[in-house]
């Protein structure tokens, strides 16, 4: 079934690393020319309570006109370093989002959107030390020398006691999710979680001095403390927080049936994948969607100007045609100031031909004008047009 929208891009993508996303519309499925009032791409959070918060968003097309075609885009969205990972049984999830906002007749408007579930991978680099810890309480001493590990690796402990009949180890692990919103003072869909023992190991009649190894499970998290916060003025007051420690807690119990409890932190680390920290170009694949043109191969001739609406003249001196493509124009006043950006899309440009492009902005004041020309094929072209 034909679809007004579609993207792609990849299932995974990285705290910190900007995500490719191939985007298309077909106009075809509406008018001969259709006013838009913007077009993008949004990465969105699923929260807690199943609403929608939006995390990041890049502008495809601003307001303006489309002509009856196929527009295909190839954009790069920001994935801050900061957001939380995905963390499916805590509700953590994303999504991107392909967006289109059309303006009909009747001044109303309609949305049309698609969306793709991706999985947001830690870029995190372990970079804390290995220390040494020692815990003494009462009748019982316990040391290891280190508090650094990885999955699957072996824990050695070792102890010295006194009249204690009974050793029991446990590796404990807290885990903690937060989220923040104007809706609620506090997150009803966020339910408290007592700690899990993941792991149990007893000894009897021990000996007053010896060592005892702890085997890790294979598939643990790692240690972590995130926290998004919200940049935007809509969203500062929103937030999503995830937390996970773990520590191993050594319970003694003497003759006379008295417990004593010690709990020695440790920090389970894991090596992100060396992919993700390749060169930027060559991880976000600009090579191949940038192609080489000539910014001389486009002339802007003349304009025109009747009240806020000018009319550019703009001729493709080349000998290819071009499909696809998006004219975006921005007014530059007193070197600083920009005027709204105003895009039009034709279907074709063909070699030699000559077009024109209504400006629907034009103001006073105005010191030249910017064009930013991209096509389905990966062509991007900037010109000014000095007024």
């Amino acid at each position: 079934m034909p679809k007004l929208i579609r993207i792609s891009t990849s299932d995974f993508a990285y705290a910190g690393v900007p995500q490719e996303v191939s985007i298309t519309f077909d106009m075809t499925l509406l008018d001969s020319k259709t006013n838009i009032n913007w077009a993008g791409i949004r990465l969105y959070s699923s929260r807690p309570c199943k609403k929608e918060i939006l995390v990041s968003k890049t502008n495809i097309f601003d307001s303006g006109t489309l002509e009856s075609g196929v527009y295909q885009r190839n954009k790069s969205i920001k994935i801050s370093n900061r957001v939380v990972p995905s963390i499916p049984d805590r509700d953590i999830k994303y999504f991107i989002r392909g967006s289109l906002t059309i303006k009909r007749k009747d001044g109303s408007e309609e949305n049309f959107f698609d969306d793709q579930e991706i999985e947001i991978l830690s870029t995190d680099k372990p970079d804390k030390e290995a220390r040494p810890v020692t815990l003494q309480i009462k009748n019982i001493k316990v040391e290891t020398d280190r508090d650094l590990y990885k999955e699957g690796e072996t824990v050695k402990l070792n102890y010295e006691i006194n009249n204690v009949k009974e050793l029991i180890f446990k590796l404990i692990k807290e885990f903690d999710a937060s989220c923040r919103c104007p809706d609620y003072k506090k997150c009803i869909y966020i339910k408290p979680k007592p700690p899990k023992v993941l792991l149990t190991k007893k000894l009897r009649n021990p000996p007053s001095s010896d060592s005892i190894k702890l085997k890790l499970p294979p598939d643990l998290e790692s240690s972590h403390s995130w926290k998004w916060i919200g940049s935007s003025k809509s969203y500062f007051e929103y937030s999503i927080g995830d937390k996970v420690s773990y520590n191993i807690e050594i319970t003694a119990i003497n003759i006379s049936n008295e417990e004593v409890k010690v709990q020695i932190p440790i920090i389970i680390i894991k090596e992100p994948k060396e992919e993700i920290f390749m060169d930027k170009k060559e991880k976000l694949g600009t090579k191949p969607f940038q192609k080489v043109f000539p910014p001389k191969k486009i002339q802007i001739s003349q304009c025109e100007v009747k009240g806020n609406k000018i009319n550019f003249k703009m001729k493709n001196k080349s000998n290819k045609d071009l499909e696809g493509i998006s004219i975006t124009i921005t007014g530059i006043q007193e070197t600083l100031f920009e005027t709204p950006s105003w895009v039009v899309g034709k279907e074709e440009w063909k070699a030699g031909e000559t077009i024109d492009v209504l400006y629907e902005g034009h103001t006073q004041n105005i010191e030249n004008y910017q064009f930013l020309i991209e096509t389905n094929s990966g062509i991007k072209i900037k010109k000014i047009l000095k007024f």
